[in-house]
């Protein structure tokens, strides 16, 4: 699927900023990067960051670079033609800022990233996330897996305006790494069978790829569901659950609520997908 020998560019399609942090994380952003980049025809920009304090001067940085550089080499083995590479390493004071200005300046149209659990969204990603200007994908990852080593993603058709972007996303996906794909909805069938057919044209996806399973509504219902579906070689890709992104993450609210007893429950790969100008 890659091809590590740079080779000219070519005309891009989307422009993806592959946000890296620590070195367990790299690859499986890197990977979710390269296969959406070769679909959406665009090209990735991967940064890395040291931040210092604020009255510590930019150029000490250097000195802390040897870990995010070694991460950036590691991205830049996904080079290709189909999906070039740059790698930027940037020093900062503020790591939320110079994300949300590198979005603006490079014209980012999806940002993908990596988190520790649902606390480490909550307390260092929920102001970086809410003020991107892009498309954005956050995936808590599994130590020592690769997207390749799983078989199925599952994706839950939520009344949520970040829905259609999550199943593309997930189609996407499952059709780079070869796996099937399940959505759990309440849908109509009539309305179902256009989702179907509109995710098959647009991707032209195998349909014994993709499989619909009926949920009831609900929170609970929601969440049992999906962990009746889940097993071992799954992974999960949830839909921001409302609108206001940050409602979506708030501990004590009904959707962060949904969030957290699926995030803290899974020992899988889960992957939150927010569309761009929702916050």
């Amino acid at each position: 699927m890659f091809n590590k020998i740079p080779t000219k560019k070519t005309f891009y399609g989307k422009h993806f900023l592959a946000v890296l942090n620590v070195s367990d994380e790299v690859k499986p952003v890197v990977e979710v990067a390269t296969a959406l980049a070769e679909a959406y025809k665009g090209k990735i920009t991967a940064v890395n960051f040291v931040v210092l304090p604020y009255v510590t001067p930019l150029s000490v940085g250097v000195t802390y670079s040897e870990g995010p550089s070694k991460n950036l080499r590691t991205a830049c083995q996904y080079h290709s033609q189909n999906s070039p590479v740059d790698c930027l390493l940037l020093l900062s004071h503020n790591r939320r800022k110079t994300i949300s200005n590198t979005t603006y300046k490079k014209k980012i149209d999806f940002v993908i990233g990596s988190y520790q659990g649902f606390m480490d969204i909550y307390k260092n990603l929920k102001e970086v996330l809410t003020e991107i200007p892009a498309n954005t994908m956050i995936l808590q990852p599994i130590s020592n897996k690769n997207i390749g080593d799983y078989r199925r993603i599952i994706v839950p058709f939520l009344k949520s305006p970040h829905t259609p972007l999550a199943v593309d996303t997930a189609c996407i996906l499952a059709k780079a790494y070869d796996q099937k794909m399940t959505i759990l909805h309440n849908l109509k069938q009539k309305n179902i069978e256009k989702l179907c057919e509109k995710t098959l044209n647009r991707l032209d996806t195998k349909p014994d790829s993709i499989s619909m399973k009926k949920t009831k509504s609900g929170q609970n219902s929601i969440i049992s569901r999906i962990l009746k579906e889940v097993r071992e070689d799954t992974w999960l890709i949830l839909p921001a659950y409302k609108s206001a992104w940050w409602t979506s993450i708030l501990p004590r609210s009904k959707q962060g609520n949904l969030f957290e007893k699926i995030i803290r429950r899974l020992q899988i790969p889960v992957m939150i997908v927010k569309k761009k100008n929702n916050n």
